[in-house]
This record gives C-alpha cells, structure tokens and sequence, in this order.
C-alpha cells in the first residue's frame, strides 16, 4: 500500500481509506495478542521472525496514522477562511480536552491527528515549529496502546506544547495576514 500510494499507482483518497482501515485492524489484533499474552510486543515478534518491512513498521509501529496526516498534501486554497477555523478549532478542542482531564490515548490521539491533518493542509511553511510539536505527540501517542493514559506531567506537557504550537500559529497568521 505505501509503495502503491509512493509511486502514485492509487489515489489520496484510496490511499488514506486503506491505510487507515488496515491500521485499525493491526491496532485491533495487536491489543488481542498483547492482552492475551501471546507476544510480548509487536516489534519483538517481527525481529524474532526475521520479518523485514520497514514501511508497515514505520506505519504502523512509529506513526500509526496514515502518511498524509503526517506529511503536507494541501489541497485546494491554503489559508482559507475555512483551513484556519479548522486548524484553530482543532488546537482549541485538543487544550480544551487535556484540560478537562482527558488523558487516555485513545481519546486524544484522534484530536492531536486531526490537528496534524488540518495543520498540513494549512499551507504551513515545511518546517514549522507548530507542527513539529504536534507530530512529536502524536508519535507519542501511537507508539501506546489505546488503553494507556498519559501521566499528569505528559499531559501537563502535552498542554504546554499544544499552547506554544497555537500561539506560533497565530503569530504566523499575523505575518501572513500583514505581509511580512
């Protein structure tokens, strides 16, 4: 899948309907045989059987989204009215849940990747601080089982994150909006 979709032989859309239900399913089976004990962790068991896929493990194992959610593919207008709602919206719904208490994986690991699909969509300069905080936690977040929860001071952490990453991005909105 992630070689079709590299060398453009399926769409996006294809692309991101495939991967995000494989990925479900992997999460699926993997939190079964972890809860029943029959493999101690999934990269374990693909080391002790030699088995070589660096793509599915990347996919997977480390990012656990789709690769569009990670890496920028803006589509349409950047920085529309509605591109900066929804990067905003998504930055606010995100604080607004770890303040709330919120700190079980699978309840804020969709906001922080909504968040990272809106801010790639965003037209966002390549390298930007904003982003690089929320890919940080969402790899974060990926790399546990939905079970999980983030410790007070990882939420605490997470929060801080979240408000210096909006804070850039409405100073970046600023420059854009006067030119600079």
């Amino acid at each position: 899948l992630e070689s079709a979709f590299i060398n453009d032989l399926i769409s996006k859309d294809e692309y991101n309907q495939a991967c995000s239900k494989l990925i479900a399913q992997f999460k699926s089976q993997e939190n079964a045989l972890l809860s029943r004990k029959r493999i101690e962790s999934t990269a374990d068991f693909m080391r002790k059987y030699s088995l070589n896929c660096p793509k599915a493990e990347i996919r997977l194992l480390k990012e656990g989204v789709p690769a569009t959610v990670i890496y920028a593919m803006p589509k349409g207008p950047q920085n529309s009215g509605l591109g900066v709602a929804q990067v905003t919206q998504a930055f606010i719904t995100a604080m607004d849940n770890v303040k709330l208490g919120l700190n079980a994986v699978d309840e804020l690991q969709p906001l922080v990747a909504d968040l990272m699909s809106y801010l790639n969509n965003s037209g966002i300069p390549k390298e930007f601080e904003a982003a690089d905080f929320v890919k940080k936690w969402l790899g974060k977040l990926n790399q546990m089982r939905a079970v999980e929860t983030l410790s007070e001071d990882d939420c605490r952490g997470l929060l801080f994150d979240l408000q210096k990453g909006y804070d850039t991005y409405v100073r970046w909105l600023q420059t854009q909006a006067s030119g600079r």
